[in-house]
Order: structure tokens, then C-alpha cells, then sequence
């Protein structure tokens, strides 16, 4: 399993959400080493989100969280992301 880049992390939330807040994915993920990662992949960090930036946020750092962990997938994954997206 991998872990979506920034990019893909944007296109699933508009994908599924039909917005994106990028800070979100900047929060959770661009700050950190990966063996910090999991350290900001909890409901805490989730909820902190939610208080900070909005429940829109929230909603999306959730969406993030659960592709992370591959429950969520889409099969433009990993290809080239269009100027339009």
C-alpha cells in the first residue's frame, strides 16, 4: 500500500467532497518524517483540525486519514493530474 502524495490527497477530497483545503494535508502530512507520520493520523489530531480550521476541514483530514490506511482508493491514483483538477 501507498500512501497519496499531496496532489492525490486534493484530488480525492474534490473527488469525493467536491472541495479541498489543502492546509489540511499540509498539517497531517508535510511537517513530519515519516516515522512521525502516524503521530498526526489520530481522531486528536482529526478533532484539532475540526476546531482550527472548520468542519469542513475535519471532514476532509478524516478523508485523508482513511486513504492513508487504504480504505479509500480510486483508480486515477497515481496517474499524471490534468490542469483542470
Amino acid at each position: 500500500m501507498s500512501i497519496p502524495t499531496k496532489k492525490e490527497h486534493i484530488r480525492l477530497s474534490k473527488r469525493y467532497l467536491g472541495y479541498s483545503i489543502p492546509i489540511v494535508h499540509d498539517i497531517l502530512d508535510r511537517y513530519l518524517p515519516i516515522p512521525e507520520h502516524r503521530r498526526t493520523h489520530r481522531p486528536e489530531m482529526i478533532k484539532l483540525i475540526g476546531e482550527l480550521l472548520g468542519e469542513e476541514a475535519k471532514t476532509e483530514a478524516w478523508l485523508h486519514f482513511l486513504a492513508d490506511y487504504g480504505f479509500v482508493k480510486g483508480k486515477w491514483l497515481k496517474k499524471p493530474i490534468r490542469k483542470d483538477e
